[in-house]
């Protein structure tokens, strides 16, 4: 899709119209750093780590007379991949369970076809949209053996030895990597919404965290330009629960005031819900701030937007983004900004916006 010349991955909400919880698959070899850049990206963006092998490992030792609790310690030893069922039922209660969140890191999963359909058959429709993809490769044995061994030094686990990386490897090898190369042709020609994230893994946490991050900040990217575009949408069409659902209530501290400078605290605090917003408000609001004045046939306010050029996006954290370009209102061309915040609840919702004219 294009905004203004900038273009950008569609990533517009599911056919249920909830909230979406956006899943990225996190996938690599034994040693390739899929946990640990998982990790630095909860610091930094709106993402719950969710390793399929640490829920394995937590479900055998809490509950180790339970009849999976041999299975997932012989599978882990051996290399092979745990029954999906097992998996995603341990993968629903974490989800349940984490709290609200936008983006879950699904570390581990899908290592086969049949993972990637029990995903696709049993998960809760809210969640089954995989948004994107991170594999990380490493080909160098001799990193991922020193790797394993020196985390093995510590870690506790059974499968941090020689014998049982080559047999992991040996699995990624068979199992995962069509996996791989399956979702590689969803990228480049299925809905249009996937993006997979191809990672030189051989580096230094540094350098492979610069990746990682180069990455996550695209999928950011077509999120909130979705999320501005459908707002646009919203406003061309006057469609008052969808503009609701993109904007804050709270943005204006006094509601009859038709100055858009004025806006709510720019924090981490909860916006109201969606199911919360009062839609009469938010229609004045928008007559306000959204119109130029001009009525058509029937005397109702029309939206003034015009053709949309230059924009330009910027991520400023990984929870707050600005996205600006030009158009007319009210016969002026301007510089229209809108900035937008991520929260749990309702993912990226616009918090302030402004308008600049624009000199002759």
């Amino acid at each position: 899709a294009d905004f203004g010349s900038l273009h950008y991955l569609w990533t517009g909400p599911p056919p249920s119209g909830e909230t979406q919880q956006n899943v990225i698959f996190v996938l690599g070899g034994p040693g390739a750093g899929k946990g640990t850049q998982s990790e630095l990206l909860m610091k930094e963006y709106p993402c719950r780590h969710l390793s399929v092998g640490e829920l394995l490992r937590a479900e055998r030792e809490t509950n180790p007379t339970s009849p999976n609790a041999k299975l997932i310690e012989d599978c882990l030893v051996q290399g092979t991949i745990v029954p999906v069922e097992v998996s995603l039922n341990l993968v629903k209660q974490a989800m349940a369970t984490s709290g609200k969140c936008c983006y879950y890191l699904v570390d581990g999963f899908p290592r086969n076809f049949d993972n990637l359909h029990g995903w696709l058959t049993h998960m809760p429709p809210q969640h089954i949209y995989g948004r994107a993809a991170l594999v990380y490769q490493c080909q160098d044995f001799d990193i991922l053996k020193e790797r394993i061994l020196t985390r093995g030094e510590t870690s506790g686990r059974s499968d941090d030895n020689l014998a049982s990386l080559q047999k992991r490897l040996d699995t990624l090898t068979r199992d995962t990597v069509p996996v791989v190369h399956f979702l590689n042709e969803c990228a480049n020609g299925g809905n249009g919404k996937f993006y997979l994230c191809q990672i030189a893994a051989e580096g230094t946490i540094a350098q492979v965290w610069t990746q990682t991050q180069s990455h996550i900040n695209q999928i950011m990217r077509n999120d909130v330009l979705t999320a501005n575009a459908r707002l646009m949408q919203a406003i061309e069409s006057q469609n008052i629960p969808l503009y609701a659902s993109l904007m804050d209530s709270n943005m204006f501290v006094d509601s009859d005031t038709t100055t858009t400078t004025t806006t709510s605290n720019d924090t981490d605090a909860a916006v109201p819900s969606a199911a919360s917003v009062d839609l009469d408000a938010m229609k004045k609001m928008f007559d306000q701030h959204e119109t130029d004045g001009a009525k058509d046939a029937n005397g109702g306010l029309l939206p003034s937007i015009g053709v949309v050029t230059n924009a330009e996006f910027q991520l400023v954290t990984g929870t707050k983004a600005n996205v600006s370009y030009d158009h007319t209102f009210s016969g002026t061309q301007v510089r229209e900004t809108r900035v937008w915040s991520h929260f749990p609840e309702r993912g990226w919702v616009c918090i302030h916006f402004f308008r600049t004219p624009l000199l002759p």
